[in-house]
C-alpha cells in the first residue's frame, strides 16, 4: 500500500472532500490532489483511460478527526514524518 495524499478537510466532511478528489480526477474542479492525479497518473501512465477511477474500491482512505490541533499543523507534521520515513512527500503533495 502506498501513501498519495495527506491532506485535510476544514469546514467540510471527509465525504465531501473525497468527492472532491473524484470529480477533479475525472476532469473537473475542486481538488488540487485529484487534479495532479489526473494530469500526472491518469495521462502520462493510464493514457487517460478513467475506468481506472472505477477501480476505487482498491484505494483505501483513512482519517482522523482533529479536535485538539491546528489541521494545518498536523497537516504539516505528518507529512514532514512521512518525508523523513521514506526520503520524499507522498506524490499528490506538493508542499510541506
Amino acid at each position: 500500500e502506498q501513501v498519495i495524499d495527506i491532506g485535510k478537510a476544514v469546514d467540510q466532511s471527509t465525504g465531501t472532500r473525497l468527492r472532491q478528489f473524484e470529480r477533479s480526477a475525472l476532469g473537473k474542479t475542486g481538488h488540487s490532489a485529484g487534479w495532479t492525479f489526473r494530469l500526472e497518473l491518469l495521462e502520462k501512465y493510464y493514457a487517460n483511460d478513467v475506468r481506472l477511477l472505477r477501480s476505487f474500491h482498491n484505494i483505501y482512505c483513512s482519517w482522523r478527526d482533529v479536535v485538539d490541533a491546528d489541521p494545518s499543523v498536523l497537516e504539516t507534521q505528518l507529512i514532514s514524518g512521512y518525508r523523513l520515513k521514506w526520503g520524499c512527500r507522498p506524490y499528490l503533495n506538493r508542499k510541506d
